[in-house]
């Protein structure tokens, strides 16, 4: 995994420094949240009731076995792409080789480093992921830090911080309640003023003109009859005036 991570880094670091240093950036965040899980999971005191401790027990087989499978690939994984600063043969480049070629629209050119660069790279990631780490057990080992029970005990940092820098609240009020205003809007003035209203009256219109039609077919013979005759006779009748 650091490898892996280690090679991102030297790759951003020869495309533009200040990727890198947001990569690094990154990484040492990981570094202090990953070991701040631990240190809170696995030392310390119990922090839960004791009905809860009485529920602890270990995996059964069926989730430990997989992630013991898991964890020996990625180890092995992790070795098949060790760095050629470091006097090895990267293989997973080469089984790839074959398949993808640098300079491609899959694959652009690669930005070659000296040895000596990919040297302080790598001593720099180590560094700072041990001043992470050392950070962290300072926090909650050494001090016994704990995280707050209440988003009141938060200092404004940490309150930006656990509220997402107010990000999803800023997307609601900015994006999502002005299109539901407009949408409600449109609803009113289009859809149930224009659409709804062209759709019903031509509804409208085919009832009354159903039932109105409906008047003249009855199914009595006689009433027939006698409308034939009828316009007949108002034929005639116009016939002789005009």
């Amino acid at each position: 995994g650091f490898f892996s991570k280690d090679e991102i880094l030297a790759t951003a670091f020869a495309h533009h420094p200040v990727i890198w240093f947001i990569l690094s950036a990154s990484s040492m965040l990981t570094a202090f949240y990953m070991f701040r899980l631990v240190y809170l999971t696995f030392n310390g005191n119990f922090r839960g009731s004791e009905e809860t401790r009485k529920h602890i027990h270990e995996s059964p087989a069926l989730i430990t076995v997989p992630l013991i499978i898991l964890a020996i690939l990625s180890v092995v994984g992790g070795f098949i792409g060790l760095p050629a600063a470091l006097g090895f043969t990267h293989q997973f480049a080469a089984y790839l080789s074959h398949v993808v070629k640098p300079g491609t629209d899959v694959l652009p050119e690669m930005h070659h480093l000296s040895h000596s660069t990919e040297y302080v790279l790598i001593a720099t990631a180590i560094v700072a992921a041990i001043a992470s780490i050392l950070y962290a057990r300072n926090l909650y080992i050494t001090k016994a830090e704990r995280p707050a029970e209440s988003e009141e005990s938060l200092g404004t940092w940490q309150r930006w911080v656990s509220n997402k820098f107010y990000v999803d609240e800023f997307y609601h009020k900015a994006i999502v309640r002005p299109v539901t205003i407009a949408s409600d809007l449109l609803l009113v003035l289009v859809d149930k003023l224009i659409v709804d209203l062209i759709v019903n009256a031509s509804g409208w219109m085919v009832i009354l003109a159903g039932r109105t039609l409906r008047l003249l077919q009855t199914g009595n013979t006689g009433f027939y009859v006698l409308a034939m005759v009828a316009g007949i006779i108002v034929l005639f009748v116009i016939r002789l005036v005009y």
